[in-house]
C-alpha cells in the first residue's frame, strides 16, 4: 500500500542501469589451442569473476533507483496482521463496552470514540481478506443486545451501527455480552474482538462467571484495552430528593448537593453551581481532599406554581457526564385549609376552632429549630374559616383537607362532605359538646367506623383514661418514634370525656371497607381511627381540640400531630409521578382524577416524543414509562379529556447517571489473563498519545525511514564494490594482455609447423 501510489508509474526508470550494461558489454574472440587449455580455464575463471562483480552492482543500482521511487511514493504497511490470517468463514464477534465511563475524554478522544474506531478497521480489515467471514457487533450496555450481524463482502451496514453506538448512563454488562455471545450460533472459528475501558467495578463480575467455563478453548480471544493510560482526575456529583412533603410556591425546598472527588491521590478545589429555569441562582466554592464525599444544603424557592427544572453543575473534567445533576420540582399551590366551626361555646376553653386555629398558626412564631419540619408544614398552609351555616359545595371545592370543628351536621351537610371526601378530599372530625353521634354516624356509612354517645366527665379530673397504644408507624404519628428520646409522647395525656369508637378491623378488598386505629385507651377502644371513603381519606378523633374534654390541646404532642394529620389527609395531585428515576428504571405515573380517557405523552431530553399507555386499576390509571435509557429532565404532558379539567397538565422528573459505583479503577494486563484463565487472550492496549488504537491495530503505518536506511546500506554496498571492481579490472586486463602475447606466439609457431589448426 503507498500513499502516492501514482509515482509508482516511473519504477521503469530502474531498468536503465540494465540497459547501460547491456551496452557496455564486449566480446572477445575465441581462440582454441589445444596446447593451452590450462591457461584458457585460469582466463575464463578470473572473467566470471569480473562478470558476476558487474552483475551484481547492476542490480545494486536497479535496486537503488527503485527504492528512490519507494521512498518517494510513501509506502506504508499494517501492524497485528497475524490478528487476521487465517481461512475465512470465521465467526467474528466484536464487542464494545458503552458504560458510562467510556465517555472519558484523554488525548482528545473519549473511549468510545477510540473503540468504534478501531473495531471499523477490523471490519475493514475482514472485508478485504475474508469475503465468507461472519461478523456480529454487539453493544454491550446495560441491555447488552447485537445491533448488527452481516458478512464481510457487505460491511457498510456493520460500519453505520458501529459509528451509532452511543454510552449508556450505567454500567456495562460484560457478563450480558458474554452470554449473548454464547447463545449465538457459531458459524466456524471464531475470534472475539472485546473493546473496553476495563474499569473494575464493570468486570469484576466476570470472575468464574458460568460465561467463561462456555467459551470453546480454541476460540481466539482480543481484549482491547481503549481506557485512559494516565490518573484520572474527576468531581462526581448526585442529590437527594426535596426534604419537604411537596413543593408549594414562595415557600423555600431544602435539596443536598453530593460533590466527591474520584481522585485517590489529588486534592481538588471546584465550584459548584445551582442553575434553575437557566438561571444560575447560587454558587459554592468546595475544597475536596482525595476520595472526599461532601453534603452541600441547597435552599431554592419556587416563585410560581408549575414545572421547576434546574441542575447541579460542576465545571467540566475529564469525564463531562457526571459534572451534571438534573432536579425537577412539580410546584403546588398552597394547601388550603377549611376550618368549620360548629356553634360559638359560651367558654373560650370549649372553642373548638381557636385551639386548632392556633396550632396551625403556632410554629410560625416560634423560632426553635427543633420544630423545623412542624414550620415547613405550617407554611404550606392555606387556612380559612367559615361557620357551620357557610358549608357549601362552592367552598368545598377549593379545599385540600376540611376540618370539622365541634360541628352540627344535618343531611344536606352530610351530602356535600360525602361529595367532596369521595372526590378525593381529605376529612378531619372533631366531635365536642354540640356534637351528636347519629348524624356523624350517617356521614360515615360508607366506611365501618361508628361513634357511640360520649362518655366521661369532664369536671371529674380524678376519673381519666390515659392513652397506651400508639401506632408509630403510621405517618401522622412516625414523628414519635425517636429511640434516642428518653420522653414517652402521650403518657401524660389525660382524657376526661370522649365519643367512644367502633370499627370492623377486618381486612377485606373493598378499600371503603379498611379502617384501623391510630391510639387506643387501655380498655382498647380507640380513641383516633382512619379510614377511606371513596378517594379520600377520613381521620376521626372522639373527642374536640379544646380543653374542655382532656389536656390533649394543651400538650406539646398536640401540634406536630394536627399539622402532620393535615398534611396527610391532603387531597391526593391529580396525577402523581416519581420525581426521579435511575436509568432504565420505569418512571410510573398515576392518575386519580376521575378522568375517562386521559391522554399521556413524554417529552424526553432529546425532545423525542413517547406515546404511555395508561391502565385501569381499581379507581385509578396507571401507566410507566419505559424508555429512560437518556439522561436530563423529562416532562409528561397529560391531557385530561374531561369536562370542567384543566386542558392540560404538565408534570417534570429527571434521570442522573449513577455515580455510586464509578470510581475509574482499571484492570491491567496481568488482571486481564488471570480473570480470563484458563483461557489465554491477547493483550493490546491504547494510549492517550497514540489517540487512536486503529494506529496500532490496522491503519497506515508508513515505512519510509526504514527504507532510506535500507538505501544508504545499498549505496554503502555499491560503492564499496565500485572500490574494488578497478583493481579487478585492472588485473584482468592485465590478464588478458598476458594471454594476447602468449597467444600472439603461440600462433605464430603453430604457422609454421604443419598439422595444427587456428580457429578465431
Amino acid at each position: 500500500m503507498f500513499a502516492n501510489a501514482w509515482l509508482l508509474a516511473f519504477l521503469p526508470l530502474a531498468a536503465l542501469p540494465i540497459l547501460l550494461h547491456l551496452l557496455t558489454l564486449y566480446k572477445l574472440k575465441t581462440v582454441e589451442l589445444s596446447t593451452y587449455r590450462f591457461l584458457m580455464d585460469s582466463y575464463f575463471k578470473q572473467r566470471r569473476r569480473l562478470k558476476l562483480l558487474e552483475w551484481l552492482l547492476m542490480f545494486l543500482r536497479v535496486l537503488f533507483v527503485a527504492m528512490i521511487i519507494f521512498i518517494v511514493s510513501r509506502p506504508v504497511i499494517e501492524q497485528f496482521q497475524w490478528l487476521f490470517v487465517g481461512d475465512s468463514g470465521r465467526d467474528v464477534m466484536i464487542v464494545i463496552d458503552s458504560g458510562a465511563a467510556m465517555n472519558m475524554r484523554t488525548g482528545g478522544t473519549t473511549s468510545l470514540e477510540r473503540a468504534k474506531a478501531s473495531a471499523k478497521a477490523v471490519v475493514k480489515q475482514l472485508a478485504r481478506r475474508g469475503e465468507d467471514d461472519h461478523i456480529t457487533v454487539i453493544r454491550a450496555g446495560k441491555k447488552p443486545a447485537a445491533i448488527a450481524r452481516g458478512f464481510a463482502n457487505t460491511p457498510q451496514q456493520l460500519l453505520d451501527q458501529i459509528d451509532s453506538i452511543e454510552a449508556d448512563p450505567t454500567t456495562a454488562n460484560i457478563t450480558g455480552a458474554l452470554d449473548l455471545i454464547n447463545t449465538t450460533e457459531t458459524r466456524g472459528a471464531r475470534i472475539i474482538y472485546l473493546y473496553s475501558d476495563l474499569q473494575r467495578y464493570a468486570w469484576n463480575p466476570v470472575q468464574a462467571h458460568p460465561a467463561l467455563e462456555e467459551i470453546d478453548a480454541t476460540t481466539q480471544l482480543i481484549v482491547m484495552d481503549v481506557g485512559p493510560d494516565q490518573p484520572v482526575e474527576n468531581t462526581a456529583i448526585s442529590g437527594d430528593p426535596p426534604r419537604a412533603l411537596r413543593p408549594i410556591a414562595g415557600l423555600p425546598v431544602l435539596l443536598s448537593a453530593n460533590v466527591r472527588n474520584t481522585s485517590t491521590t489529588e486534592a481538588v478545589n471546584t465550584i459548584l453551581a445551582v442553575i434553575v429555569d437557566e438561571q444560575q441562582v447560587a454558587q459554592f466554592s468546595l475544597a475536596l481532599q482525595p476520595g472526599e464525599r461532601i453534603t452541600q444544603p441547597i435552599i431554592v424557592t419556587p416563585t410560581k406554581p408549575g414545572v421547576v427544572r434546574g441542575r447541579f453543575e460542576l465545571p467540566p473534567d475529564m469525564f463531562p457526564d457526571d459534572d451534571q445533576f438534573h432536579f425537577a420540582l412539580n410546584v403546588a399551590e398552597h394547601l388550603n385549609v377549611l376550618l368549620i366551626a360548629g356553634p360559638r361555646a359560651d367558654k373560650v376553653a370549649e372553642r373548638s376552632d381557636i385551639y386548632v386555629r392556633t396550632a396551625i398558626k403556632a410554629p410560625l412564631d416560634v423560632q426553635d429549630n427543633t420544630i423545623d419540619q412542624e414550620k415547613r408544614i405550617a407554611e404550606t398552609i392555606s387556612l380559612t374559616q367559615i361557620r357551620q351555616e357557610e358549608l357549601h359545595e362552592s367552598r368545598l371545592k377549593q379545599a385540600d383537607v376540611v376540618i370539622l370543628a365541634d360541628v352540627q351536621l344535618n343531611d344536606t351537610r352530610n351530602t356535600a362532605l360525602k361529595e367532596y371526601v369521595e372526590d378525593g378530599g381529605g376529612l378531619l372530625i372533631l366531635p365536642g359538646a354540640h356534637s351528636n353521634h347519629d348524624p356523624y354516624n350517617k356521614l360515615l356509612e360508607p366506611t365501618t367506623i361508628k361513634l357511640a354517645a360520649p362518655v366521661g366527665n369532664p369536671d371529674d379530673e380524678t376519673r381519666f383514661l390515659p392513652i397506651t397504644s400508639i401506632d408509630l408507624t403510621h405517618a401522622v404519628l412516625s414523628a414519635f418514634d425517636d429511640e434516642d428520646e428518653e420522653t414517652e409522647y402521650f403518657s401524660t395525656t389525660r382524657i376526661y370525656r370522649h365519643f367512644p369508637i367502633q370499627f370492623s378491623d377486618k381486612k377485606t378488598d373493598d378499600k371503603r371497607k379498611l379502617a384501623w386505629s391510630l391510639m387506643r385507651f387501655p380498655n382498647r377502644v380507640p380513641l383516633m381511627v382512619e379510614s377511606y371513603m371513596g378517594q379520600g381519606k377520613i381521620i376521626v378523633l372522639g373527642l374536640p381540640a379544646s380543653p374542655a374534654w382532656s389536656n390533649l390541646p394543651l400538650k406539646p404532642e398536640f401540634v406536630p400531630m394536627l399539622l402532620r394529620t393535615v398534611a396527610y389527609l391532603r387531597r391526593p395531585v391529580q396525577v402523581e409521578i416519581a420525581g426521579a428515576v435511575r436509568p432504565y428504571e420505569p418512571a410510573p405515573i398515576s392518575i386519580t382524577a376521575n378522568w375517562s380517557k386521559p391522554q399521556v405523552q413524554v417529552t424526553d431530553p432529546e425532545n423525542r416524543q413517547h406515546t404511555i399507555d395508561i391502565h385501569r386499576n381499581n379507581n385509578q390509571r396507571e401507566g410507566a414509562l419505559l424508555e429512560t435509557n437518556r439522561t436530563g429532565l423529562y416532562t409528561f404532558n397529560v391531557t385530561p379529556n374531561a369536562p370542567g379539567a384543566k386542558p392540560n397538565l404538565e408534570l417534570g422528573f429527571a434521570v442522573n447517571l449513577d455515580t455510586n459505583h464509578a470510581d475509574f479503577r482499571t484492570l491491567d494486563e496481568p488482571a486481564i489473563k488471570t480473570l480470563f484463565a484458563p483461557l489465554e487472550p491477547t493483550y493490546l492496549a491504547a494510549t492517550s498519545d497514540d489517540p487512536i488504537i486503529i494506529e496500532q491495530l490496522t491503519e497506515k503505518n508508513e515505512i519510509w525511514r526504514i527504507l532510506i536506511w535500507v538505501t544508504f546500506a545499498i549505496i554503502a554496498i555499491e560503492f564499496l564494490l565500485s572500490t574494488l571492481s578497478p583493481a579487478v579490472r585492472k588485473k584482468q586486463a592485465q590478464n588478458d594482455t598476458d594471454f594476447v602475447e602468449a597467444a600472439t606466439l603461440a600462433q605464430s609457431k603453430t604457422s609454421e609447423s604443419p598439422g595444427i589448426k587456428t580457429v578465431s
